[in-house]
């Protein structure tokens, strides 16, 4: 195991009309990571039957032996007139980049033949040396690149930590604009070094510090350099330095950034540790490969970046004034420094848009710059599509992963979010990734068409820090982007290409044969809802990712089959039955009357059923009660039956009878009091009394006959 200094490189891709990209000429000066070198064969990757023979290097004190790998990179340039030029390079790493810095030698050498960038990092062939003069490397004389070169990666995650792998873009940063002068005199003629502050730090008008403020919310904080004693004198973030050549002695990259190293190391051999991003106004003059219009070029990732000052060649696209500096455009500074950020260019192939096709999804900061006619000069609130969104980190807290292999419903649904309104508590995701689990095959370049591609959904609502973006306007975009290779730290430092964008209700768009099951996804745009920019409420998009033949997410409806294992989240209130009911369609509110059965319940119930009015007709018998009612019943029940035994004591009643009763009434106790007349009978009784009575009877006339004998008793 070689323990190395952490950076990556970007692979080889043309870059952007009136923007040069320049891979990494440094590597970060702080943190460790664990390297394993791999052997790389570059078969088919060079030329048909072409071989690269290495160049004998003399063992003389101008060559400086590398004993780690190098950080491999890759110059892409774009001209104006869409011609491409392409070169390589390696920077010291490690204990080499240290041993070489404190003996003021290069630390960036150049191959002097074409080689392809794999989708490593680091580079090494045995015997590998670097001419301190011409900065070319060279090889031993029995070396060959296609059967000897060693590549190299990070092992760094685990294969459940993939996404993300140096975390978010994060404060604190600082960044220092250096006006050059070359050795005749010449300087930027745009501005002075009092207006090129204003322009990069000040406070009157839009700066890209500002706009990463914005963008980060606050998680990237930009300020200007200050005075660090080693001699440049920065002077509120701008200094002054001035080439030992002319600018027109400068005709390539490479030799443009190599004058302004060497007289930058005449001050401190260690200048890039100084600060984080170092903006370079190059004086007019200087040309790469005869051209003079070039507007600028940044390290990937790195800390350099380098504007043409000329005022013939520097102009922002898009119907600009003659004379207005590219560097005056604040998207071209975020976009040069999202280069140093390990940000990529992002292409457009949902339409023809009629621009350089490898910058022309202009929804994002990292496309071409158009210039604003409201402000004179280039636009400056452009935010960054889903993918370079993603890849910052700084929405990680509102971002999903969609994994369709593990999606055991075959779908997700829900209301999407701007990322410019991240910090709303409404807003609840504002991204979303449809990973990829395909593992690439060995030594397949990212930039192959047969690569597995990562998708990121974002709805670029445009206001804020996204105002000036100028496609998809509050629609939902689709892009696309090589995906995380679990054995490789190259995932964050690629093209995106944006793949679609509407915001008409049911659009669609269809990914085909997807990952490692061949799954077809469709993304649905549901709904889209808006609210006034000043409002609490943060507009957003409805969206459905549908998997293999669903055709809803989130419906009504129960599943054919019981999912097999419990929800994520309990349900809002407990149900009211020991047992669900089971319904094709549940109601939506409760029933206006009780339910019919036709079949009784099996047990009784506990209480008796309340009911605010009583049935419309009686019931066929009496009702059986264990328990009598606690209060009598206002008038005596009606029967049609009598009951089979008579009642142990009279009913009592309100009424009398109507007629009298057939027979007497039989009582054992005998009433309260005496009658008030005698009975009145038809017939004397049949039979003599028991016992005589107490008292006379009293009549109100004698009787009829005489008695045979006389009484026992006189009368009174």
């Amino acid at each position: 195991m070689m323990t190395m200094m952490p950076n990556r490189a970007c692979r080889g891709a043309a870059v952007a009309l009136l923007l040069l990209l320049v891979r990494p000429l440094a590597v970060a000066a702080s943190g460790d990571v664990d390297m394993q070198l791999h052997n790389i064969f570059l078969h088919n990757h060079i030329g048909a039957g072409s071989t690269s023979t290495a160049t004998t290097a003399p063992a003389q004190p101008d060559y400086f032996e590398m004993q780690e790998p190098c950080l491999l990179t890759t110059n892409n340039i774009a001209m104006a007139d869409g011609t491409h030029r392409v070169s390589h390079q390696c920077a010291l790493t490690g204990n080499d980049l240290d041993a070489a810095a404190a003996g003021g030698l290069p630390t960036v050498y150049y191959f002097d033949v074409p080689i392809p960038t794999m989708n490593q990092r680091l580079f090494y062939l045995p015997g590998m040396k670097g001419n301190t003069q011409t900065r070319l490397l060279a090889f031993p004389d029995d070396a060959d690149i296609q059967r000897d070169a060693v590549y190299a990666y990070s092992d760094r995650r685990s294969g459940a930590n993939r996404r993300k792998l140096f975390g978010a873009v994060s404060s604190p940063r600082t960044a220092v604009v250096v006006l050059v002068t070359d050795s005749a005199g010449a300087v930027a003629p745009g501005h002075t070094a009092a207006q090129l502050r204003e322009i990069f730090f000040g406070t009157s008008s839009l700066t890209f510090i500002q706009q990463y403020r914005d963008m980060s919310f606050g998680q990237l904080v930009i300020s200007a350099g200050a005075d660090d004693g080693t001699g440049f004198n920065f002077d509120g973030g701008l200094a002054e330095i001035m080439l030992d050549v002319a600018a027109a002695t400068l005709t390539s990259t490479k030799q443009i950034a190599t004058a302004i190293d060497n007289k930058m190391a005449e001050t401190d051999t260690s200048w890039k540790n100084l600060h984080h991003h170092f903006i370079f106004i190059v004086p007019p003059g200087t040309t790469i490969d005869g051209a003079s219009d070039w507007a600028a070029f940044a390290n990937t990732p790195g800390q350099t970046s380098y504007f043409n000052s000329d005022p013939a060649a520097n102009q922002v696209p898009a119907a600009t004034p003659t004379g207005t500096p590219f560097y005056d455009a604040v998207q071209a500074v975020v976009h040069e420094i999202g280069h140093n950020l390990n940000l990529e260019h992002s292409s457009d192939e949902s339409a023809d848009s009629g621009l350089n096709p490898e910058i022309d999804d202009t929804s994002c900061a990292m496309s071409v710059v158009f210039f604003n006619s409201d402000t004179g000069k280039g636009n400056g609130r452009v935010g960054f599509n889903g993918a370079k969104s993603y890849q910052l980190g700084w929405y990680n807290a509102k971002d999903e992963d969609f994994h369709p292999t593990n999606a055991t419903d075959g779908c997700w649904a829900g209301d999407l979010y701007g990322v410019v309104d991240f910090n709303e508590t409404d807003a609840e995701t504002v991204l979303i990734r449809i990973v990829n689990d395909e593992v690439p095959a060995d030594g397949l370049n990212a930039t192959d068409p047969t690569y597995p591609q990562d998708y990121y959904i974002a709805f670029n609502r445009v206001k804020g820090f996204n105002a000036q973006s100028a496609e998809g306007q509050d629609e939902v975009m689709i892009t696309r982007r090589s995906a995380d290779d679990p054995n490789t730290d190259d995932d964050d430092d690629q093209f995106s290409f944006l793949e679609f964008h509407s915001g008409t209700k049911g659009a669609e768009y269809n990914i085909t044969s997807f990952g490692s099951q061949n799954q077809n996804i469709t993304i649905r745009i549901d709904d889209t809802t808006f609210f006034d920019d000043a409002s609490a409420t943060p507009s957003y998009a409805t969206v459905s990712i549908l998997v293999d033949g669903v055709t809803e997410c989130n419906s009504i409806l129960p599943s054919a089959d019981p999912s097999m294992a419990p929800s994520d989240e309990p349900s809002m209130a407990p149900s009211m039955s020991e047992a669900p009911s089971t319904s094709a369609v549940p109601s939506r509110s409760p029933s206006q009357a009780p339910s019919e059965s036709s079949e009784p319940t099996l047990s009784p119930s506990e209480m008796p059923s309340v009911s605010a009015a009583p049935s419309q007709t009686p019931s066929a018998g009496p009702t059986a009660s264990a328990m009598p009612s606690d209060m009598p019943s206002m008038s005596p029940s009606q029967s049609a039956n009598p009951t089979i035994q008579p009642s142990s004591a009279p009913s009592a009643s309100a009424n009398p009878s109507s007629a009298p009763s057939d027979v007497p009434s039989q009582s054992m106790v005998p009433t309260g009091s005496a009658t008030l007349s005698p009975t009145v009978s038809d017939s004397p009784t049949t039979s003599p009394s028991d016992m005589p009575s107490w008292r006379p009877s009293v009549s109100a006339s004698p009787s009829q006959t005489p008695s045979s004998s006389p009484s026992a008793a006189p009368s009174h």
